[in-house]
């Protein structure tokens, strides 16, 4: 009798076991999505934007433009109305790493308007540092910075810095 409560409690345990991994598996493919999402997001309102900026660049009645920014407007709000987060759980050294360079991140970007060419070059060895296999010159400093932090931020900072470099390129050659 003992075996037989043993055997059933092994089976109790396995299947128990058993959900907990398939729970896991959902949390994962959740987290995923809405990782997703919130890309899909950014994508959609940097493409408006780019929309805007290009409209006021053609030659379109008064009326049209109107319309057309008003459509815009329109499509950016109800973008923002829909919002989704994502929270990273990151030690003391991974939260000091990510905000020394988002310090950085938010320095380059204040520079854009004064120096274009010396930050669009400083930006491409940031997404350099980045990749897994470098393609040009890389920052030491700034990759020690991203080593040191979560591999969910290291991948949303490469995505970050490929948008930022895109927008900058779609800004300086006018396509998407």
């Amino acid at each position: 009798m003992a075996a037989s409560s043993e055997r059933d409690e092994e089976g109790e345990s396995a299947r128990l076991l058993t959900f907990l991994d398939e729970a896991e598996k959902r949390v994962e493919s959740f987290r995923t999505q809405a990782v997703y999402l919130m890309q899909e997001r950014a994508s959609l309102l940097t493409i408006l934007q780019q929309l805007k900026e290009e409209s006021l660049k053609c030659s379109l009645s008064e009326g049209d433009r109107q319309q057309f920014l008003a459509n815009i407007d329109r499509l950016r709000k109800r973008s923002k109305s829909a919002t989704i987060e994502v929270n990273t759980v990151r030690n003391e050294t991974q939260e000091e790493a990510l905000s020394k360079i988002n310090d950085i991140l938010d320095r380059l970007q204040g520079e854009f308007e004064e120096q274009p060419e010396k930050c669009w070059k400083q930006l491409q060895i940031y997404y350099n540092t980045c990749l897994a296999e470098s393609s040009g010159a890389v920052d030491l400093r700034f990759q020690n910075l991203v080593l040191d932090c979560t591999v969910d931020d290291q991948k949303n900072l490469r995505r970050k810095l490929d948008n930022w470099l895109r927008n900058q390129d779609f800004k300086s050659n006018g396509t998407l």
